[in-house]
């Protein structure tokens, strides 16, 4: 059994389920609607399996410095990497656990003797957060770019 992520084409988080496979996931999220337009959060549920995205949840394995590691279940929303230059590249990535929290994962990488690669990560409760770890440099920008594509997140800073 795998855990899927079910969003509707609105964006609308469903829910995890648990299920053999994608499409017995979203009969599940029917089913337990009972069949009716909405599910047990009040949300619509219309249309077949291939209107939503139905996502497998992965266990991953983010490292930090100096602090323990974090483990969970959930999905990898963006990922960025920078190109070798100077013997150096950096990665920025963010994960939503299964349970809906937001992970951010920073990683320098070296090629020098002599240095190593660094690993960072923080733990935030909405994707809105995110720009708190990351800030605004080159790479957190790609970043929220691809974040912004795939799931809508805008960090731009809004005046009237």
């Amino acid at each position: 059994m795998t855990h899927y992520r079910i969003t509707s084409s609105a964006g609308i988080d469903h829910g995890v389920f648990e299920a053999d496979s994608p499409g017995d996931a979203f009969a599940r999220m029917v089913r337990e609607s009972g069949g009716s337009s909405v599910d047990s959060g009040g949300r619509p549920v219309e249309g077949t399996a291939a209107d939503w995205r139905i996502v497998p949840l992965e266990t991953y394995r983010v490292q930090r410095d100096g602090e323990r590691d974090i483990t969970f279940t959930g999905e990898r929303l963006a990922q960025y990497s920078s190109a070798w230059r100077g013997g150096r590249r950096y990665t920025a990535a963010v994960y939503r656990t299964a349970g809906g929290r937001i992970v951010c994962e920073r990683i320098g990488e070296t090629q020098w003797h002599g240095e190593r690669t660094r690993h960072e990560a923080a733990i935030c409760e909405r994707l809105e957060d995110i720009a708190a770890f990351f800030g605004f440099d080159a790479l957190a920008k790609e970043l929220y770019s691809e974040l912004a594509y795939a799931h809508g997140f805008d960090p731009c800073e809004r005046l009237d």
